[in-house]
């Protein structure tokens, strides 16, 4: 049996525009916004890298505004999370589908 460590802090990974899942979310945000998405980097500690590099599947950071993110005035709009929802069932559509 083979374990691995998944206990390390914050290994970075880079997702190409051509890739599937990258696709699959350009389309899915486009279907419930009529827009095209925007593509960010940002530098932050998370758990997609792992999965990512170790797991081997597909993950992207997406969601709502992070105007408040850890502030004293942290906030999430109703409105956002039910458009954020809309976005990854439509993700996960075009990606399996």
């Amino acid at each position: 049996m083979i374990v691995k460590d998944f206990n390390f802090i914050g290994e970075g990974y880079f997702i190409e525009d051509y890739e599937d899942i990258s696709n699959a979310l350009k389309e899915g945000y486009q279907l419930v916004t009529g827009k095209t998405p925007k593509k960010e980097g940002m530098m932050l500690i998370g758990d997609a890298s792992k999965v990512v590099n170790f797991g081997r599947i597909p993950s992207i950071y997406f969601g709502v505004p992070l105007d408040s993110a850890h502030s004293n005035d942290e906030r999430v709009f109703v409105q956002d999370i039910k458009k954020q929802c809309k976005v990854v069932l439509a993700t996960i559509f075009y990606y399996f589908g």
